[in-house]
């Protein structure tokens, strides 16, 4: 017979990431890279759409709190991903519900001046 044309369309599937942090007061902004886009939140998860494969990433926490892991890698393998990470206060310094990133961190994240909202959004490195 004739030859025959076939269309196949491929479709990369992708999984949530989702780093949800414990020990921060409410308000308070706190940041997840992986590779070059950052994230920021003053709420409690930030999720990313990945495809299967390892990601490092690294945890910004705002001035006076510690962040444990504060980084490593995620291995997306068919499934969603969640990422438990506890924010600890230093003690003296650690900021009430308007603590926010210093701005060392946040330069180093974003590579940009935060915004009047505690830096809502994501950004590129």
């Amino acid at each position: 017979g004739a030859p025959v044309t076939v269309s196949v369309t491929f479709v990369e599937t992708v999984y949530s990431v989702t780093f949800t942090e414990t020990g921060l007061p409410s308000g308070s902004s706190w940041a997840v890279a992986i590779g070059n886009v950052a994230e920021y939140t003053t709420g409690s998860t930030i999720t990313y759409s990945e495809p299967n494969g390892s990601y490092s990433y690294a945890i910004y926490a705002p001035s006076g709190y510690t962040a444990s892991p504060s980084s490593g890698t995620v291995v997306v393998h068919g499934a969603s991903v969640t990422v438990t990470i506890t924010l600890t206060a230093n003690g003296s310094g650690a900021g009430g519900p308007e603590s926010t990133l210093s701005s060392t961190d946040a330069s180093a994240v974003a590579r940009a001046s935060p915004s009047a909202d505690g830096m809502q959004g994501p950004r590129r490195i």
